[in-house]
């Protein structure tokens, strides 16, 4: 049922505020986010209500972002930075030469048995 709510609640804010890039969620919160600018829009499954956004003091466009576990990934350029879910904690946990486009795909080699984390 939340993996419905989810898909509805992306359709309906890409549709009514903002070109939401990746969704997901942690226990009972939603997290959508959007490159421009770089903001992660959360929402209550349980009471039905947003919660504050969480802005990322990121100096360039974020390309994407993906969670794992009780924590958000969000890519910038050629650097990937870790959050904790409420947006706190910025720890910038990987660079590489080319610039991260899709962080889904990169997120599923991490997490992979042959990844390296």
């Amino acid at each position: 049922m939340k993996g419905i709510l989810i898909a509805l609640l992306t359709a309906w804010a890409g549709s009514t505020m903002a070109a939401y890039k990746d969704s997901g969620e942690i226990g009972d919160i939603a997290y959508l986010f959007n490159s421009d600018p770089n903001v992660i829009v959360r929402y209550d499954l349980e009471s039905e209500t947003w919660l504050e956004p969480i802005w990322l003091p990121l100096g360039d466009t974020g390309g994407g972002m993906v969670i794992h576990g009780d924590d958000i990934y969000v890519s910038v350029g050629v650097h990937i930075y870790r959050y904790d879910a409420d947006g706190s904690n910025e720890t910038l946990i990987w660079t590489q030469p080319a610039t991260i486009t899709d962080i889904p795909l990169w997120a599923t080699f991490w997490w992979s048995p042959m990844g390296i984390a």
